[in-house]
């Protein structure tokens, strides 16, 4: 039987037969690849070497591959400097690694002004120190939503008992009286009453001649009318009332 030189196989079994006396040149260097020394330079392209030297160029692309991974799934690197990750209870040091972020323009803003749905809340610290706030004399908040109202001021001259419209109606709202002086030159009772709902009063006390009153700044109002009315002053006497009020419609 002569000497194999090759080895054919179909289907896991052998197409031709001899002798396996030369298997050793087949498998020796040159014989059908050449297995090269264990010091071979590792190639890790599609460039010519020996089996050791393809064989390190894999184990190099391997371990390469594996510190991307590491470098991808944990750790977040710039590929020189790697983002500080420590424990809970481990305070920062000024030496750590910062991940740098920015707010993005599609989140709601918590270091600016916004509207409240924009807005991102704000708690203030428990040992904030004083802040200074002012009185804003054109316009003040009203109820729960913050709605800015304007008050006005009106002009009180009345010369006779009758019933005078100080402030026409805005419709659904309550004319709020904020503030009030007036004097009148005779013995006179004034009231502020909502124009159709005329059980809505004040019931201000009567004056001597020459008295008068002084409603101080009141937020929450002293003189509310009825939803949808005017209001309304009306005077007992015929001496001269006169004064001034500021009101919101709320």
């Amino acid at each position: 039987m002569s000497n194999l030189t090759s080895l054919s196989l179909t289907s896991g079994a052998p197409t031709n037969s001899g002798t396996i006396s030369t298997l050793d040149a087949l498998m020796a260097d040159g014989g059908q690849a050449t297995i090269g020394a264990i010091a071979d330079a590792a190639v890790s392209t599609d460039a010519n070497g020996t089996v050791n030297a393809h064989v390190r160029g894999l184990v190099k692309i391997f371990a390469a591959s594996l510190a991307v991974a590491g470098a991808l799934f944990h750790r977040i690197t710039d590929g020189t400097n790697t983002a500080a990750v420590k424990a809970a209870s481990t305070a920062p040091v000024a030496g750590d690694p910062a991940l740098v972020v920015a707010i993005s323009p599609n989140s709601v803003n918590g270091n600016g002004q916004a509207t409240m749905a924009n807005g991102a809340p704000i708690t203030v610290a428990s040992n904030q120190s004083t802040l200074s706030v002012a009185l804003d004399t054109t316009q003040i908040a009203n109820g729960a939503s913050g709605t800015m109202v304007t008050p006005t001021k009106v002009k009180i001259s009345i010369a006779s008992a009758t019933t005078t419209t100080l402030v026409a109606l805005v419709a659904t709202k309550k004319i709020r009286v904020l503030s009030m002086y007036l004097i009148s030159t005779g013995a006179n009772t004034v009231n502020l009453q909502s124009h159709v709902t005329t059980s809505n009063s004040d019931g201000l006390p009567g004056y001597a001649a020459n008295g008068g009153i002084v409603l101080p700044f009141n937020p929450i109002g002293w003189f509310d009318t009825t939803a949808g009315e005017a209001l309304d002053m009306v005077t007992s006497g015929s001496g001269q009332v006169s004064g001034q009020l500021s009101y919101v419609a709320v």
